[in-house]
């Protein structure tokens, strides 16, 4: 299925990375329309070789469904409690990036206000992007592992 919407999932934890790249899942803090078919792109923090924290795509994948927090199971609901987590992606494709695209060789078009911009990144969980942007960074990895 096509989909036009594309979106961006932060992972902070590297047990959110394991659990994405074994069961194809991820839990989101955000409540967004998680459309069946929706692109995502994968950003987490990683250091560079000056030991300084930049964002890299590390991968991406297909949305095959969403589950709310009302119909997770008690140990994904425990989790969400936990992590102050909305719910969880099933994604039927993912893609793993090796290596990882650094975000600031690959810009995103964005709209940040004067206020926002001093609070957070401009590249956050559930920011929206064309599914265009994420084939154009998916071609540009070296080495792209599907599961």
């Amino acid at each position: 299925m096509s989909h036009s919407e594309a979106y961006i999932v932060q992972i902070s934890q590297s047990r959110q990375e394991r659990l994405l790249y074994l069961k194809r899942e991820i839990f989101v803090a955000v409540n967004r329309e998680w459309a069946e078919g929706a692109r995502i792109l994968f950003l987490k923090k990683a250091e560079d070789s000056k030991g300084l924290s930049n964002d890299v795509f590390i991968g991406s994948g297909t949305i095959e469904r969403f589950i709310s927090f009302n119909f997770l199971e008690d140990a994904d609901r425990t989790i969400c409690i936990a992590n102050n987590w909305y719910g969880k992606i099933v994604c039927g494709i993912v893609i793993r990036f090796l290596p990882a695209l650094p975000a600031l060789e690959y810009p995103v078009p964005i709209s940040v206000s004067k206020d926002t911009a001093s609070r957070r990144s401009p590249l956050h969980t559930g920011m929206k992007l064309d599914s265009a942007r994420v084939e154009a960074i998916e071609q540009a990895a070296s080495v792209r592992i599907i599961s």
